[in-house]
């Protein structure tokens, strides 16, 4: 499967710009956010992990135990998206991303082309 990249050098599917622009606008309702109505913010992008499901759950367990990544500037979407290394993002947020997921304990090797990068546990 290839993906083609968008106007941002990312994959449509996880480029935070393209989903803000093509989210549909709120019409009211609660008024909470789905971390205030018990529904983790990561769940929402697990269906794009659906070829990589180990790196998505890397990328949970790195978020839920390190301040470092819960402070990441731009949040969950910006760390997922760093760790990932997409184009888009800054070289030095992917560099710390990459620090904190190897801090925790994962390892990960070249980006696959349409599918993107794997991270699994470090072996030793």
């Amino acid at each position: 499967m290839v993906i083609d990249e968008c106007e941002h050098g990312s994959d449509p599917s996880t480029c935070g710009v393209c989903l803000r622009s093509a989210a549909p606008k709120p019409s009211g309702g609660s008024g909470r956010s789905s971390v205030e109505a018990g529904v983790p913010i990561w769940e929402k992008y697990r269906e794009r992990y659906g070829n990589r499901p180990e790196t998505f759950e890397a990328y949970v367990e790195v978020w839920q135990r390190s301040s470092g990544a819960r402070d990441f500037p731009g949040g969950w979407t910006a760390f997922s998206r760093a760790a990932n290394a997409e184009p888009a993002i800054d070289a030095d947020l992917v560099a710390r991303a990459d620090q904190l997921m190897r801090l925790h304990g994962y390892e990960t090797g070249p980006k696959e082309h349409g599918v993107g990068r794997r991270w699994w546990p470090t072996t030793k």
